[in-house]
């Protein structure tokens, strides 16, 4: 049997609110680029629910091109789209590799050389979660999580795996294996430093099940984020707490390091680690977290986002962080929302998308810039809706198409174009001649 693990490897109403903090609008300076459409690989799957078509993660693997969709969310409209195939893209098309036992195919990771997808939204009972392997040419369903109904995200913590999401009858939302195959809860530990004055010992205990959504290294330590009601030990009646940044000890376990205290008047305090510090709270509270985490150098890029529509996100900004306690918000100079972000060749992009006063999209591909301080924009071109998901590969950018929903939404009113994919090819420079040529 192949191991997972070879042990010792290291919508709409918020558009107003995603560039608040963002600088100059200075992309009008460029010219438009046409983008080929290359497919719409997930229309055969679900040709009559675009929102189950958005491409939520595209990732390149051993010479070719992997893309997820589906919808996990309870609601309308593609409600609990699965099962969720994958699908891979090389020598010039698209092909359906493998068929997932779950809703929606949400994010792809690569650990200890394998690429391995995390079980969003069993179709199964919810004694067990699942995690998928692609190894050695082959696709294995690994289920083993226990009490995982959701799980979002893995991560390789050294001697150990953990994995992240929602769980069930158990004291968090995480996991922890040794090797890929064995699991059991992570269990929730004391941290002395998140020590308000109505906690003085430090001590919690989750009261029900949370969700953490995502894991990204920061320095030397690999953090959580989401959401976990925590309630004070030995004092039932107290208002709790929501604890929303959580650290990994090296055996797995999860420790507290940031959370939300409500006050009187409905205030509400940020204790501990803040991973977002420069964005407000907007009532109804629904705590940020963190996604499309890369790390260049030391340093770690990340994305805010608020939950919308119940596992799916959309962003406020990009973040950079040295430590947790050196966090910067990074400008955007476009004015763009960033949806996705790419490390190539030692620099970063990022995925830029902007409303249009037509209904259209303009999407952009940003650089950062030498002092790692802004993002400009380096091409740009018009589309039919916004892209969610991009990648670099064999010498193209490739965009996977979206769409963001509201409560009561249906299909009729969503795009048709979700779930496309488009490329713009060869590599572009901002001296690159393609840019003459006008919208």
């Amino acid at each position: 049997m192949t191991k997972l693990w070879r042990g010792g490897l290291s919508a709409f109403a918020w558009l107003a609110l995603l560039c608040a903090p963002c600088g100059a609008q200075t992309v009008d300076a460029l010219t438009w680029i046409e983008a080929e459409r290359v497919d719409a690989p997930f229309l055969e799957r679900w040709p009559n629910d675009p929102y189950a078509r958005n491409i939520w993660d595209m990732i390149v693997f051993e010479g070719a091109l992997y893309l997820g969709a589906g919808n996990s969310a309870n609601g309308g409209p593609s409600s609990n789209a699965g099962p969720a195939p994958i699908v891979r893209y090389s020598n010039g098309r698209f092909e359906q590799v493998f068929v997932t036992d779950d809703e929606q195919v949400d994010v792809f990771r690569i650990i200890g050389g394998h690429l391995v997808v995390p079980g969003h939204d069993a179709r199964e009972s919810w004694d067990n979660g699942n995690l998928y392997e692609f190894s050695a040419g082959d696709w294995r369903k690994i289920r083993t999580i226990p009490n995982g109904i959701h799980v979002y995200d893995i991560a390789d913590l050294g001697e150990r795996l953990v994995a992240v999401g929602g769980a069930q009858r158990q004291s968090t939302d995480a996991w922890v294996s040794r090797d890929g195959y064995d699991w059991r809860a992570a269990r929730l530990v004391r941290n002395p430093r998140l020590m308000p004055i109505e906690n003085p010992r430090g001590d919690f205990r989750q009261a029900h099940n949370g969700r953490l959504y995502s894991t990204l290294w920061i320095g030397d330590v690999l953090y959580a984020t989401g959401y976990a009601i925590l309630r004070f030990d030995g004092d039932a009646e107290r208002t709790p707490m929501i604890g929303t940044v959580f650290s990994f000890e090296p055996d797995g376990d999860l420790k507290p390091e940031g959370a939300l205290i409500w006050g009187g008047a409905g205030e509400i305090r940020r204790i501990g680690v803040d991973l977002f510090p420069s964005q407000p709270l907007v009532p109804p509270v629904s705590p940020p977290h963190a996604r499309r985490a890369v790390r260049l150098d030391a340093t770690t890029f990340y994305l805010g986002v608020f939950p919308n529509n119940d596992h799916q996100w959309i962003p406020f900004g990009v973040f950079a962080a040295e430590t947790v306690w050196d966090i910067r918000q990074v400008l955007v100079s476009s004015g763009a929302s960033i949806y996705d972000l790419v490390a190539r060749d030692g620099e970063l992009f990022a995925l830029g998308n902007k409303a249009l006063t037509d209904g259209t999209f303009e999407v952009s591909v940003l650089r950062l810039n030498t002092e790692r301080t802004a993002f400009s924009p380096l091409f740009r071109f018009p589309a039919p809706t916004f892209a969610r998901s991009f990648a670099y590969f064999e010498g193209a950018w490739y965009f996977g198409l979206g769409a963001e929903v509201e409560s009561g939404m249906d299909s009729a009113r969503l795009p048709a174009a979700v779930g496309e994919v488009l490329r713009v090819g060869p590599s572009f420079s901002d001296d690159n001649a393609a840019f003459n040529s006008e919208r």
